[in-house]
């Protein structure tokens, strides 16, 4: 069933594969049925994780969100309730242009970034549209990647060629209200 109610009747004789996004979904099986999700494609480690040397630097934040919040391996900010109480970076307000850096231990290769933040169902405001630069050693920095109009999901997976970087930057260009 869709959010809209509207059914589809499936078999399950072979496998089945159905396209998991935002949209609402139920499956109905009968009892006894199993069913099993598997991802769409393997992910390697984070490496932008403090634990593993990694540092972040932002253009502000607020005294209860610096900018390591971002990667302290710590996901647990989704349905909090304010800004303060999340365990998550966040610019300072009258911040109009906020950015975040992270900043490598070494050269990472890396083809995405996956941008957590508020949807529009929630009470905080959230990241809305976004570019992902790098920067290679000393060079200068590049755009890899953007998202626009990020609007009902809480998070985007922005995919790029691989490359080797020392450091990301999150260009916020929008945020929602």
């Amino acid at each position: 069933l869709d959010e809209y109610g509207a059914a589809r009747r499936v078999s399950l004789a072979s496998p089945l594969h159905l396209t998991l996004n935002s949209s609402v979904q139920y499956i109905d099986l009968p009892a006894g049925d199993v069913i099993s999700v598997q991802p769409p494609e393997p992910f390697g480690p984070d490496v932008a994780l403090a634990s593993l040397g990694a540092k972040a630097s932002a253009s502000s934040s607020t005294r209860w969100n610096p900018a390591a919040n971002a990667i302290d391996g710590d996901d647990g900010a989704a349905n909090v309730g304010d800004l303060a109480g999340s365990p998550a970076w966040g610019s300072a307000y009258g911040d109009a242009d906020p950015e975040l850096t992270v900043t490598f231990a070494h050269a990472e290769r890396i083809d995405r970034v996956l941008l957590a933040t508020s949807s529009v169902g929630s009470t905080m405001p959230g990241i809305r549209s976004w570019l992902v630069e790098v920067r290679e050693a000393s060079g200068p920095w590049r755009v890899v990647a953007s998202h626009s109009n990020l609007f009902y999901d809480r998070a985007a997976l922005s995919k790029f060629p691989p490359v080797s970087t020392t450091a990301i930057r999150i260009k916020v260009e929008r945020v929602h209200f």
